[in-house]
């Protein structure tokens, strides 16, 4: 639709259920849609439609905590609020009851929540916030409790997310500099860069290891059942999909799309794939149930 943004695009971990964010204007809505068919149901709405400010569409933030239940923190009142609802609900008529019924958490030690993450038995919330102005990532428990905090330093810590197939290890992207015997460099605002590389790290903390090395960002790492991720690479003028290997160190394309991907997610058995993108100026929603990656082992550079 015209004027719509798509945002947040998230799989459940059995890669059956979808779930987006629909914004036209500061008012939003959640939909849950079955991947491989039309049905879908808006599960929370909230906002404000705003025609003379500008729109925050890095909220409401998504993850899915079982195959039933999904989890989004959003603005409320100035502070950010944490809710998990059943995705088999549909919202009231009167939004105000939706509120009142559901079970909220306060975030009050954070400004802005930008990405989170659950461990795959939903016990643990991995989130990237902003507290005193620097983005680092926490440790939350899956009802909101603060248990840890991973990182503590002027670079911007995002997008992490749990790894699966038994791993100990979070990735997450960071602007974040690697000095020659692989420790973070102590930096300045001033010398910090709009330059991302995936790091892997400890899910309890310690040492954050660089993974990816271009001189393009690589962004918004994505959980693969065997253990190893995907992410977003920008290294040949467009924004494209890679696989990436932990145990050989290897990327290889995934996608070769016309269109940049803004957000996307992978899951299932069936290599679902759902992703958001834009066309002619309008945001859509794309989902693949099976999708098979590009069989290119590098991908051409565009003009930009």
């Amino acid at each position: 639709k015209k004027d719509i943004r798509y945002t947040q695009p998230v799989l459940n971990p059995a890669g059956t259920l979808m779930a987006y964010a629909e914004n036209e204007h500061g008012s939003y809505q959640i939909i849950v849609k079955e991947v491989g068919s039309n049905r879908s149901r808006v599960v929370w709405k909230s906002g404000y439609k705003t025609v003379d400010q500008r729109i925050d569409y890095k909220l409401p933030v998504l993850a899915w905590r079982t195959n039933t239940q999904l989890g989004f923190v959003e603005a409320r009142r100035g502070q950010m609020v944490l809710r998990q609802i059943n995705s088999t609900r549909r919202r009231s008529r009167i939004p105000i009851f939706d509120d009142i019924r559901t079970p909220a958490v306060t975030l009050s030690q954070f400004s802005q929540v930008r990405d989170m993450s659950y461990s795959e038995d939903g016990s643990t919330l991995l989130i990237s916030a902003v507290h005193d102005g620097q983005t680092d990532l926490y440790l939350l428990s899956s009802g909101g409790r603060m248990q840890q905090q991973l990182t503590n330093d002027i670079y911007d810590d995002i997008q992490p997310v749990f790894l699966k197939g038994g791993s100990n290890n979070i990735a997450f992207s960071s602007n974040r500099f690697v000095d020659t015997t692989g420790q973070t460099a102590t930096g300045t605002f001033s010398g910090v860069v709009n330059n991302y590389d995936i790091f892997l790290m400890p899910r309890d903390g310690g040492s954050a290891r660089q993974i990816t090395f271009s001189i393009a960002s690589e962004l918004r790492p994505r959980a693969t059942a065997d253990g190893n991720l995907g992410y977003l690479g920008e290294e040949t003028g467009g924004r494209r999909l890679y696989q990436y290997n932990i145990a050989t160190g290897v990327s290889r394309p995934f996608t070769n799309f016309l269109q940049d991907i803004e957000s996307y997610d992978l899951g299932g058995e069936a290599n679902a794939l759902v992703l958001t993108a834009s066309d002619n100026a309008r945001s859509f929603v794309y989902a693949f149930p099976t999708f098979s990656p590009t069989t290119q082992e590098s991908l051409p550079k565009t003009s930009r």
